[in-house]
Formats: C-alpha cells, sequence, structure tokens
C-alpha cells in the first residue's frame, strides 16, 4: 500500500506496478499532520495542568479566600451576580473536552493506531480528557466514508443531520458499513453553524456536542461539591467547565461575537439538595462510599444513552441517535440516586432491593436549574483554541494583564512558534 499527493494520473501509474495492492490520497503532506498532532499535544498539556490542582502558572487559577470579588451567584430575575458573604475557594478551571473539526480530505485514508493524530488522541484516555471529533462530510461516497481519525475507538465521532430537529440525516454525513454497526459515527447532532452565513458540515455538528460534554461534566461537579459540603466538608466553589479546540482559523482565532464572562467559578445551581441528602442517607446505611467524578467514560456513557433514535437510520449510519441540548437535559435531570450510586460508588454494594427501590425514587438534579446551569455554561469559558495552519494557539476570556510570560505557555509554545492571541 502506498500513499501518495492527489495526483490521478500518477495513481493510475503506480496501482500497475506489481505488488502495489492499492494507491490511497495523502493526507496533504508531514508538515500538516505534524501540525494537527501539535494542536492536540498544546492542548492536553493545557487540560494537565489545569486538572493538576497547582494554580502557578495557569491561565485560570479559580478562585481564592480573600479573592477582592466576592463568588458568584446565579439569581432568576437578575442573572449571575456576586455575593461578597461568600468567600468560597474553587478549584482551576477544567478542560475536560477537546473538539477536532478536521480530518484527512479521503475517506480511501485508512486508520492506522500508529498514526501521529491517532496517537495523539489517544493521550487523552490518560489525561482524562475527551476528544469529540468530525465524522467527515464525504458521505456522498456511501458506505465506510467515516474520516480515519473518527474511527478510534478512544474518541467520540459526531455526525450531522439537516435539521435541529433531529429527523432526517445530512447527505454529506459520514457513514460506517451496514454489517459493522461500530464502524459508523457515535451518535448525530445538528449541523447548521450558528454564526453567519451559517455554513453546514460535521465540523459544525461536533463543537455543538463538545458544548453538551461541557454541560454534562459541570452538572456532575456541581453533583460532587453538592455531597462532599453534605458529608461535612468545608464550603467550596465549583469550577469552571471549559474546552479545547483544533481547527483552523482567518486572521483572529475567535469567530463568534459572543463574549464571554470572566468568571473564576461557577454558581452553584442544578441540584436538589433534599434529593442528595435522601440519597446519601440511603447510600450510606447500604455501605457506599460515593466518589463523583466526570469520567469520559462517565460522560460518554451519559450522551449515548441521552441520544434519541432516529427512525430510518442504522446504528452505522448515526450511531446511537440524535443528541441534543434538551435531550441531555432531559437525561440529567432523570439521573436517580440509583444511578448515582451505581456511577459512583467506590465500595461497589450489592443493594438490598428496598433500597434500590428508594433511590430509584429520587431525582438529584433540579430540571428547572439545570437548564440555568446550562445558560451559564453558555456564557463562560474558558475555551482554548488552536489554528493548525497558522500554529497559533489563543484563549478567552483573558483581563488585560499581559499572561505571556506564564509558565504553561511558555512550555507549550516550545513546541510551536506561533504567535498568542488572547481576548
Amino acid at each position: 500500500m502506498i500513499e501518495i499527493n492527489s495526483n490521478p494520473d500518477q495513481a493510475q501509474h503506480i496501482q500497475r506496478i506489481p505488488g502495489v495492492e492499492k494507491v490511497i490520497p495523502a493526507l496533504g503532506a508531514l508538515e500538516q499532520s505534524r501540525t494537527f498532532a501539535n494542536g492536540i499535544d498544546v492542548l492536553l498539556h493545557i487540560a494537565r495542568a489545569q486538572d493538576a490542582g497547582n494554580r502557578d502558572g495557569l491561565l485560570f487559577r479559580g478562585r481564592a479566600v480573600g479573592d477582592a470579588q466576592g463568588y458568584p451567584v446565579y439569581l432568576p430575575d437578575r442573572g449571575i451576580d456576586f455575593d461578597d458573604e461568600l468567600d468560597w475557594p474553587s478549584p482551576p478551571a477544567l478542560v475536560p473536552v477537546i473538539n477536532v473539526s478536521a480530518g484527512p480530505a479521503s475517506p480511501d485514508f485508512p486508520f492506522v493506531g500508529n498514526d501521529i493524530v491517532n496517537i495523539a488522541t489517544r493521550a487523552g484516555l490518560i489525561a482524562r480528557v475527551l476528544f469529540v471529533l468530525a465524522a467527515g462530510n464525504c458521505g456522498a461516497q456511501g458506505a465506510g466514508s467515516l474520516s480515519a481519525w473518527a474511527r478510534a475507538p478512544w474518541v467520540l465521532s459526531v455526525g450531522a443531520t439537516v435539521d435541529e430537529t433531529g429527523t432526517k440525516l445530512a447527505p454529506y454525513s459520514a457513514i460506517g458499513t451496514r454489517d459493522d454497526l461500530n464502524s459508523g459515527p457515535d451518535l448525530v447532532a445538528d449541523g447548521r453553524s450558528d454564526i453567519a452565513p451559517y455554513p453546514e458540515g460535521t465540523s459544525f455538528a461536533a463543537p455543538k456536542v463538545t458544548y453538551l460534554v461541557r454541560v454534562i461534566v459541570a452538572a456532575i461537579c456541581q453533583l460532587g461539591r453538592e455531597i462532599r459540603v453534605q458529608e461535612g466538608a468545608d464550603p467550596h466553589g465549583v469550577p469552571l467547565v471549559g474546552c479545547g479546540i483544533v481547527d483552523r482559523f482567518g486572521s483572529s482565532i475567535w469567530t463568534s461575537p459572543r463574549n464571554l464572562l470572566p468568571l473564576t467559578a461557577l454558581p452553584v445551581v442544578g441540584v436538589d439538595p433534599t434529593a442528595v441528602a435522601a440519597c446519601l442517607a440511603v447510600a450510606k446505611r447500604a455501605g457506599a462510599v460515593l466518589d463523583v467524578d466526570g469520567t469520559p467514560e462517565i460522560v460518554r456513557s451519559l450522551l449515548l444513552t441521552a441520544a434519541r433514535p432516529m427512525p430510518g437510520y442504522g446504528p452505522h449510519q448515526v450511531g446511537a441517535g440524535f443528541v441534543s441540548t434538551d435531550a441531555v437535559l432531559d437525561r440529567l435531570a432523570a439521573i436517580s440516586g440509583l444511578e448515582v450510586v451505581r456511577l459512583f460508588d467506590r465500595a461497589a454494594v450489592n443493594l438490598t432491593d428496598e433500597a434500590a427501590n428508594e433511590l430509584s425514587t429520587l431525582r438529584v438534579f433540579d430540571a428547572g436549574q439545570l437548564k440555568d446551569l446550562e445558560n451559564i455554561i453558555y456564557v463562560t469559558g474558558p475555551q482554548f483554541a488552536y489554528d493548525y495552519r497558522g500554529e497559533r494557539v489563543a484563549a478567552k476570556p483573558l483581563d488585560s494583564e499581559d499572561v505571556r510570560s506564564l509558565p504553561i505557555f511558555e512550555r507549550t509554545l516550545g513546541v510551536s512558534a506561533g504567535p498568542l492571541d488572547f481576548e
């Protein structure tokens, strides 16, 4: 098998050489493939640093006791405000998901485990980061058109629909093969961009799923915080939940007109404290030890079970089905005390029927407040972006402080000499 740059005449000539089984289009150039892997490595480094708990050198350090600004709170009639009476610390911002809206130009490009991009995304397993990849826009070429990078079993691949209600698969959305139900995308989302002139593609569906990952992780962080406080921990806050993006950009990385609020933590919202208290009481009697942690495996499971089937389409075309903000909020609202114990019990206790029945009646999240939490995630960061063409890295929202000397960016940009772009 030989990889060449796109040249039909050359391909036909090489195909006739004895011993050549197949000629496939090259990704483009080794340099371009390197920049993809570079971008992934840069953002993974940032994600690991943000999750390490050491505030030194971080762009988004969380909130420290004694900060001049009070802790952010959410008021239904006023939105986000600050309470000077609450001097809670919060951990540094989390970056639990990285979006890659790019891939090989041809579906003939094979999946190879030691491709440098696949090696880079696989590192997310160790870094506790979920990679969300666009399935590709080669659906018109039929079965087996899924992007090679989206075929990796450790990433979450996203196809696209033509409508925001998820009734029709977009004709360009790449699919798998009918005889292999796991060969297509993991799920699909609306493929229309929210930014004028509203282009379409799996590259625009994937960021919507990335956003939903942030919502799920934020909800889990809220639940974990409530459980810890009810178990006797000092009052504390909830970390911001952001994302990373590897893509190509124009003169400015940030094309969205939407500005993000420069908060240091998330307001405490979304959880039903009464239901959590009842859940804890039953769990403790059963000997359960709850350690609430939004791992990539748990987040992936919640996303896939939130997806709604699409009649007329098979798993090789739409995976688990169509996912949307409403579907994810409904899935979170349905989480029972029983599911909390099954997801987060370190002791792996065997519950009695009585305990299981009691836990199954409890709903630990407040459905109305979950919508408030989702709205907060929409207007907060952080967001890190890497331009694989210009090898630029950007972060937002940032204040006017000159952050170029911070160690996290000194180390990161040792890989790529591109300039910084701050907003």
